[in-house]
């Protein structure tokens, strides 16, 4: 576990109608970098359902993989 990631600093939507995920920082204090861009606080970055990006939150990296079907 990272000691730096809070319960609540991150949120992902998923629109299954446009198959577009929304990633929306919760003014978290440590940061949301998603594919190497860092969201500010309240932020949003909308992505294809399939891109897989790559979100690291404080200290530790995941890759995000929606598998639908």
């Amino acid at each position: 576990t990272d000691p730096r990631i809070s319960r609540k600093h991150l949120n992902v939507l998923f629109d299954p109608q446009n198959g577009r995920v929304v990633f929306r920082d919760l003014r978290s204090s440590h940061g949301v970098i998603i594919n190497g861009k860092k969201l500010s606080a309240g932020e949003e970055l909308v992505m294809a359902a399939d891109s897989a990006p790559l979100v690291v939150l404080a200290d530790t990296a995941a890759a995000f993989i929606l598998r639908l079907g």
